[in-house]
C-alpha cells in the first residue's frame, strides 16, 4: 500500500486536479477493484495476464508465447484475462488452465490501473499487447510496426514478453469428429476436393463480394465443392457456395480433410497456419500507417511465410482499388495456384 501511495503523490505533481479526481474514479480506482478481485479467486501472489485485444490473431500468439512463457519461468499461480468467448477458445487451443474472460472496460480498467502504479511497486500485472487496443497507454510502441524486420511475430516477441527465442509452439484442437462427418455428407463434400473461403476479416480491406461468387463459380466448374466460412449475419455465405460454420477446433481437421483454404488476412490465418492444407493467403496492398500505424505495407508486418508460422502458405497482394481486369488477374493467379498447369498471365508472391 505504501508504494501505491507513493505513485498517487507522484501522480498529482503531474496532472490537473480536476483531470486526476475524473481519472481516479473512472478509472484507477476501478482498476485496483478489478485486480483485488482477481487477488481474490487466484491468490495474492498470482501473476495476472492481460490479453486486452480479442483479435483472433493477437490471442493466438499471445497464448502460444504465454504458454512456454509461464513454462520456462516456473510460473504456477497465473491467469489469463481475455475479452470475449472466442478469445477464450482461441487460448484453450494451448492447454492454458487459468482463463478469466472480463470485459473490455474492466481490461482497460486494470491496464490504467497498472500504468499509474507502475515503477512503485510490481504487482504482477502484464500486458501482453505492444499497443493496448482502447487504451493507448504506449501511444509511440506501435509506431515501430515493421522497423528493421518487426513484423507482428517480432513485436510480440521482443515487445511484450521481451525475449527472442520462443519456439512456435501449435495449438492441440479436440475436432468434433461426428460433428464433421455430417457437414461432408450434408453438403456432399469431397476429401481433398473442397476449398474453404473465408472472405471476411475486421482490420483491412476485403474484396468485392462479386469477386467470390466469380471465383467460386470457378472453381465448382473445375470439380470442387467451395464452402464459406460463415457465422451470421454479417458474414454471410458467398453466393453459390455452402455455408459452414467451423468452430477453432473443428476448422484444424476440416481443413486437413478439405485440402484448401483461400482466405482474406485475417485472424484466422495465425489460427490454421499450421494446417496441412493448400493455403492461400490474400493481402491488400494497404500502407501499415493507413490502418494502425508502423512502417511498409500489411503483406510486410503480417506474412504468414515472414512471421515464421508457416512456410508454404501461398501469398498474394491485390490493390485495394482494383478494377475489372486486376480482379482477373487475381483470380487467375489463384487459380493457377490449384492447379500449376492452368495457362494465363499470372505471377505468384509478392515483392
Amino acid at each position: 500500500m505504501p508504494n501505491i501511495i507513493g505513485a498517487f503523490k507522484q501522480y498529482l505533481r503531474t496532472k490537473g486536479p480536476i483531470y486526476i479526481i475524473r481519472t481516479i474514479c473512472k478509472e484507477i480506482f476501478p482498476g485496483y477493484g478489478v485486480f483485488k478481485s482477481l487477488q481474490r479467486k487466484y491468490g495474492k501472489d498470482v501473476s495476472i495476464f492481460v490479453g486486452q485485444h480479442p483479435g483472433t490473431g493477437d490471442v493466438y500468439l499471445q497464448s502460444m508465447f504465454l504458454k512456454e512463457y509461464i513454462s520456462s519461468h516456473q510460473i504456477t499461480k497465473y491467469v489469463f484475462t481475455v475479452i470475449g468467448k472466442g478469445a477464450q477458445n482461441v487460448a484453450k487451443l494451448f492447454n492454458i488452465e487459468h482463463i478469466e474472460i472480463i470485459s473490455i472496460e474492466k481490461s482497460n480498467q486494470l491496464i490504467k490501473f497498472r500504468k499509474f502504479v507502475y515503477g512503485e511497486c510490481d504487482l504482477k500485472i502484464n500486458v501482453l499487447h505492444y499497443h493496448p487496443m482502447a487504451s493507448y497507454y504506449d501511444e509511440y510502441m506501435g509506431n515501430l510496426r515493421n522497423y528493421r524486420g518487426l513484423n507482428f511475430m517480432e513485436m510480440m516477441k521482443r515487445a511484450v514478453f521481451k525475449e527472442g527465442n520462443f519456439v512456435v509452439m501449435r495449438p492441440k484442437p479436440q475436432p468434433d469428429y461426428q460433428y464433421i462427418n455430417c457437414i461432408y455428407k450434408k453438403y456432399s463434400l469431397l476429401p481433398q476436393k473442397t476449398v474453404l473461403i473465408a472472405p471476411y476479416a475486421n482490420s483491412v480491406s476485403t474484396l468485392p463480394a462479386s469477386f467470390w461468387e466469380h471465383l467460386a463459380k470457378r472453381l465448382d466448374q473445375l470439380g470442387y465443392r467451395v464452402c464459406t466460412n460463415s457465422f451470421g449475419l454479417n458474414e454471410p455465405p458467398i453466393q453459390g457456395t455452402c455455408a459452414v460454420a467451423l468452430s477453432y477446433n473443428d476448422i484444424y481437421e476440416f481443413l486437413k480433410r478439405s485440402g484448401y483454404l483461400i482466405c482474406l488476412r485475417s485472424g484466422l490465418c495465425d489460427l490454421i497456419s499450421s494446417v496441412e492444407c493448400k493455403k492461400i493467403i490474400l493481402y491488400p496492398r494497404q500502407e501499415l500507417s493507413s490502418i494502425m500505424g508502423g512502417l511498409g505495407t500489411v503483406y510486410n508486418y503480417f506474412s504468414l511465410n515472414k512471421m515464421g508460422l508457416c512456410n508454404d502458405a501461398m501469398e498474394f497482394e491485390f490493390s485495394v482499388k482494383a478494377n475489372e481486369h486486376e480482379l482477373e488477374l487475381i483470380e487467375n493467379a489463384i487459380l493457377r495456384a490449384l492447379h500449376p498447369k492452368l495457362c494465363g498471365n499470372l505471377q505468384q508472391g509478392v515483392e
